[in-house]
This record gives structure tokens, sequence and C-alpha cells, in this order.
């Protein structure tokens, strides 16, 4: 019995780490999208309004948060 909650516990463990992992490479896929997305609407319209590296620095970040 104790060795099947340990099994347990340990499966836990991993798909929460899994989970997280998938949830950051979403995040910063689809903040490069929407970056791209964001920056092509502002050169279409020739106004550079928005620095780049803002975006740069939020898509490190949450890359980053479980490396």
């Amino acid at each position: 019995m104790k060795d099947k909650k340990a099994f347990w516990q340990n499966f836990y463990d991993f798909e929460l780490k899994n989970a997280a992992f998938k949830v950051a490479f979403f995040n910063s896929f689809s903040i490069n999208f929407y970056q791209k997305l964001f920056l092509s609407f502002i050169f279409h319209h020739k106004r550079l309004i928005i620095n780049n590296d803002y975006f740069s620095t939020i898509t490190l970040l949450v890359t980053n948060a479980n490396a």
C-alpha cells in the first residue's frame, strides 16, 4: 500500500511539472505569434509605437520560468 501511494505521488509530481512546462511553452509561442502579428500591423501603418524589446523580455521570462 505504501509503494502504491508513493507511485501516485511521483506520478502527480511529474504531471504537474509537465503541465507547467507545457503552459510555459505555449505562452512563449503565443506571445511570439502575437508579437509578429502586432508588429506587422504597426509597420503596415508606418508607425513604430512600441519597443520590440518589451516583447522579447516577456518571452524570455516566461520561457525560463520552468527551466
